[in-house]
């Protein structure tokens, strides 16, 4: 399924996202031109709602991997769906090492790879506290993180709802972030509070 989704279904089905995301209350995408055009890198975004795959499938030129919940796998028709977007899954609440390598095979591949390093869903204003498993994997992998910061998918479709509702929606890309040191316990702890903040700063603008 990865080449065809990749090859083929990849761009008629982004041209859909984004003709369905305009129609239901507006898109917009910025700072795309901070996203590298090729080559392996982490996207690293805040979670609002299940929509946000489909958000980022209108935003992004091309495809990635997502990391997401093992349990929703698990959900009938869903889970078809996100595996069928490419998402592979991850253990909530504890270092899931299988999730970890997966990860890193496909940045070795040159794939670019969304992480939620919130790690569950988190409505309301602002970034909530990441964990660290995105800042570990962009330094021991070496690939720059993008921040992303995405708004409305909360009220496009609001947790526990089955409808999506009529609203504005918009993707905010930032500048990479590179981190060059080694993986010591402070600096995935540094580099972690510096994602931290780049997301923020994208949720002000």
């Amino acid at each position: 399924m990865g080449y065809w989704f990749s090859h083929v279904l990849f761009k008629p089905l982004r041209r859909l996202a984004r003709v369905f995301l305009n129609f239901t209350g507006g898109f917009e995408v910025k700072g795309l031109e901070n996203v590298p055009k090729d080559g392996a890198y982490i996207l690293a975004s805040n979670h609002l709602s299940y929509s946000d795959p489909v958000m980022l499938l209108g935003a992004l030129p091309r495809p990635v991997y997502y990391m997401a919940a093992k349990e929703l796998f698990d959900i009938p028709v869903f889970g078809k769906v996100i595996s069928f977007l490419q998402a592979f899954p991850v253990e909530r609440g504890k270092q899931d090492l299988r999730a970890l390598v997966t990860c890193q095979k496909l940045l070795q591949s040159g794939e670019a790879v969304v992480i939620y390093p919130e790690g569950r869903i988190c409505q309301g204003e602002g970034v909530g506290k990441l964990q660290a498993g995105a800042a570990l994997l962009a330094i021991k992998s070496k690939v720059p993180i993008v921040p992303v910061f995405i708004v409305g998918s909360d009220k496009f479709l609001p947790l526990g709802d089955k409808w999506i509702h009529f609203t504005r929606k918009e993707v905010r890309f930032g500048k990479p972030i590179y981190f060059e040191e080694k993986a010591s316990k402070e600096y995935i702890e540094h580099s972690t509070e510096e994602l931290h903040r780049a997301m923020t700063e994208l949720g002000k603008k």
